[in-house]
């Protein structure tokens, strides 16, 4: 039985993987030996290329999303895929929705796709080569060689691609010195390609600290250290080319991950001791209290060397007592593979290699997964998607409870997905990641309520049930938000031209001198929270207390008020210690 959700929640601000994400493969078979999800999410099993788009289908009609991710650990080894990528293709440009293509190999993609590719999404594109050498690569069964990365660099930037990332990893079994300055000597390579031609080009390099992860061939290898990853950092800093953002991930947050990936219950004492100690979302630099996971070992004699070291092959290992997918017998293979640099072929190539993680019947049914010889696929003929402005429509909205605390961005991420889900016509424009004018009016601070708010959106057409959706996108809102009414406006037409004035009521939830609503009313000109000065006589047209709440009417002038922030600053408030409403636009 095929279950994937087509009807997830759909966020109201910003999160990771905001998209549609619809998962094609799982598991992977190019048995990177370093790689801990290519060997416990074994067996190797597709959807089928009409399944992908369904899913798709079903997922854009239930949420709106501006973007989709056609996910799977090498998406591009899809038996169907040249097959899959054009309907994939047609039916997100139809629908205007930007595809990132995830997790493609190198080896035998067609660089013709490039300049077509760039027309789906103004992106990156990506390439791991994980190491600087083809030796260390044979090592971690990597199959990628420095010849195939420069050409496809090559063929990319010719043809008009300016964005590049490269991912390494440093602290590799074998590895050396010679391998670690191998990688500023390819990004040296690779620059100069990208100098070959014309344009700007945006090259980054990560660098993150290998972890020998448990359930594959290298859980028995040590942990390169803080100091000497540091060192092996330092080297390729100081040799990468000034043209390439070089980034790298923190040794000591490679150090704990290390510790929690190969940890046994002790290192649950630790966790509990550094929450005690201050030690919350480390993962932000920010955040990050490196001195209170030091307390926290010291304090209760955690020795983080002793999860450091090599394991013994013959020895126990704390996690021995899960069963893993694949068989330690594999595993102990593949090690020793990976000292002689011999490679492991994906067993779609080469026939199964007895992992342990497939049944008969599920060896079998690989041959009907066949890996797709070359990266090339028909790309299909796209239609311009020019579209003339016919009128706008003019939502009336309520924005309160939850609701108040949607930014302005967060509120036009809502309605871009609320119009898209319900099919209103919306009118897209820009060449890359064409989308409609949305316009807020008066857009409130976070914290502040509105009665009568007001969202502009350009359409191509009017013909549309404006009705029928204010009822059936009132589920589909976050709790405090939703439609109330509507009005088409011309084109060219806004409806700030009708607001003369605004007002506000604000309570106070603290002990509060009511003399100070005459003194702001009086005021001539008031220094803003943000130092500038403000003539506040211009727009604070009354100011009166209202039993225990203020309330305050400002005018507006060529579409500018003031801000309410700062009435709540010159009146001893702030959003903290008062609730504010909008009441109503006034004038419509």
């Amino acid at each position: 039985i095929d279950l994937f959700p087509t009807s997830s929640p759909v966020p109201s601000t910003k999160v990771v993987h905001d998209r549609i994400a619809v998962e094609a493969a799982r598991g992977c078979l190019r048995g990177c030996r370093f790689c801990q999800a290519g060997y416990i999410y074994r067996p190797y099993r597709e959807r089928s290329s009409e399944r992908v788009v369904s899913l798709l289908r079903g997922n854009f009609e239930s949420s709106g999303y501006e973007e989709a991710s056609i996910s799977a650990l090498s998406i591009s080894d899809h038996s169907q895929f040249n097959e899959m990528m054009p309907e994939v293709i047609s039916y997100c440009h139809s629908n205007f929705i930007n595809l990132s293509l995830p997790s493609m190999r190198v080896k035998g993609f067609n660089p013709e796709l490039a300049s077509p590719l760039l027309r789906l999404k103004e992106t990156s594109f990506t390439i791991a080569p994980e190491a600087g050498t083809d030796r260390l690569r044979r090592v971690i069964n990597k199959y990628l060689e420095n010849s195939d990365l420069f050409s496809l660099c090559d063929g990319i930037f010719s043809r008009g691609w300016g964005r590049l990332k490269l991912y390494f990893m440093v602290g590799l079994p074998t590895e050396t010195d010679e391998d670690v300055d191998a990688i500023p000597d390819m990004l040296w390579r690779v620059y100069s390609i990208g100098r070959r031609y014309r344009g700007r080009k945006k090259l980054v390099a990560g660098v993150s600290v290998f972890i020998p992860k448990p359930f594959t061939p290298f859980q028995w290898e040590p942990f390169v250290g803080v100091e000497e990853a540091k060192r092996r950092i330092e080297r390729i800093r100081k040799k990468a080319p000034k043209a390439f953002d070089v980034r790298f991930h923190d040794p000591r947050k490679s150090l704990l991950e290390a510790v929690i990936t190969r940890g046994d219950e002790d290192v649950s004492s630790l966790l509990e001791r550094a929450f005690r100690n201050g030690c919350q979302l480390d993962e932000w630099d920010e955040y990050f209290n490196w001195d209170g996971w030091l307390k926290s070992m010291e304090e209760i004699g955690f020795n983080a060397d002793v999860y450091m070291r090599r394991w013994d092959v013959e020895g126990e290992l704390p996690w021995d007592f899960i069963e893993g997918v694949v068989s330690k017998e594999f595993l102990i293979r593949e090690r020793e593979r990976a000292s002689s640099c011999e490679w492991t072929h994906d067993c779609r190539i080469a026939g199964c290699h007895r992992c342990g993680a497939c049944t008969p019947e599920e060896i079998r049914a690989l041959k009907n997964y066949p890996i797709p010889e070359r990266i090339d696929f028909r790309f299909p003929e796209l239609e311009e998607r020019v579209q003339s402005l016919s009128c706008k429509a003019a939502f009336e909205f309520e924005k309160l409870g939850f609701s108040k605390y949607l930014s302005l961005l967060d509120l036009n991420r809502v309605f871009l997905r609320t119009f898209r889900r319900f099919g209103l016509p919306l009118k897209y424009s820009g060449r890359f990641n064409p989308r409609p004018k949305i316009s807020v009016l008066l857009g409130l601070p976070v914290g502040v309520q509105g009665r009568g708010e007001i969202v502009e959106v350009e359409l191509s057409g009017s013909d549309f049930d404006f009705e029928g959706f204010i009822e059936d996108s009132r589920d589909f809102l976050p709790e405090g938000l939703r439609f109330k009414g509507f009005r088409i406006i011309g084109g060219k037409e806004s409806l700030i031209d009708e607001v003369r004035s605004v007002s506000y009521r604000i309570v106070p939830g603290v002990p509060f001198d009511y003399g100070r609503v005459e003194e702001l009313k009086a005021s001539e000109r008031l220094i803003s929270r943000k130092g500038k000065e403000v003539k506040v006589s211009e727009f604070v047209e009354d100011a009166f207390p209202d039993g225990k709440a203020i309330v305050v009417k400002l005018a507006v002038r060529n579409g500018i008020t003031l801000n309410v922030q700062d009435i709540l600053f010159w009146l001893g408030l702030d959003l903290e210690s008062a609730d504010v409403i909008r009441e109503k636009l006034i004038g419509r």
